[in-house]
């Protein structure tokens, strides 16, 4: 049985509207977040064999990608303050791929 009122559906609607209007905003937010991380190693991509990379450099690339997965779960707060909870790994996956033809 469907209990949900007239307001609970306009809370939704209106969640979910605010949601969509600042989605772009967030990925934003979300890109210029990680934009130090991939900082951090992109210095270090070469062309050298895998062979020839010292294990310092695989242990970074590990750990920036593991922290900008979990920053994939995004918080935007919105113009009002309002939280909203945006699951940007699918954006973290297709930059990853575009960027160093990497895969998570």
């Amino acid at each position: 049985m469907d209990t949900m009122t007239t307001t609970d559906y306009q809370i939704e609607e209106d969640y979910q509207t605010n949601y969509e209007a600042n989605k772009m905003d967030a990925k934003i937010e979300f890109y210029e977040a990680i934009e130090p991380i991939k900082q951090k190693f992109e210095h270090l991509l070469n062309d050298d064999a895998l062979g020839d990379t010292p294990y310092s450099t695989y242990a970074l690339f590990v750990k920036s990608v593991e922290k900008m997965k979990e920053m994939a779960l995004f918080d935007f707060i919105d113009a009002d303050d309002n939280i909203i909870e945006y699951d940007l790994t699918n954006d973290l996956r297709m930059i990853l791929l575009d960027e160093y033809g990497w895969e998570i």
